[in-house]
């Protein structure tokens, strides 16, 4: 009887090192399966950054035309003003020159 018993214990035994053998290697298998899941993660932050760099230069890079074309249209509005300042300097005559030939001052 006692050797039924022990033959009995080592057939638990062998069953719970089965058990304890399978929960093993299926944690081991979700462990590998996180760790791929990380490193692909990672990989896919890295191309991230790199593309947010890159997006980052050409922003730099548009800002940069874009103050070169509003410096360029200040230089225009500058030109204008002056333009409109010269006129208006010279309206007044070129008013009296009309209104003169209106009369049949000039004519």
């Amino acid at each position: 009887m006692k050797k039924k018993v022990e033959r009995e214990q080592e057939k638990n035994d062998a069953g719970l090192a089965t058990n304890l053998t399978a929960e093993v290697q299926n944690k081991m298998s979700n462990l590998t399966n996180m760790i791929e899941k990380i490193k692909s993660l990672e990989a896919e932050k890295k191309s991230l950054l790199l593309e947010i760099e890159k997006s980052e230069k050409m922003a730099e890079a548009r800002v940069a035309v874009l103050k070169s074309e509003i410096d360029g249209l200040r230089g225009t509005c500058d030109d204008v003003e002056s333009l409109k300042i010269l006129i208006d300097r010279s309206q007044p005559s070129v008013q009296k020159r009309q209104s003169e030939v209106f009369k049949g001052n000039l004519w």
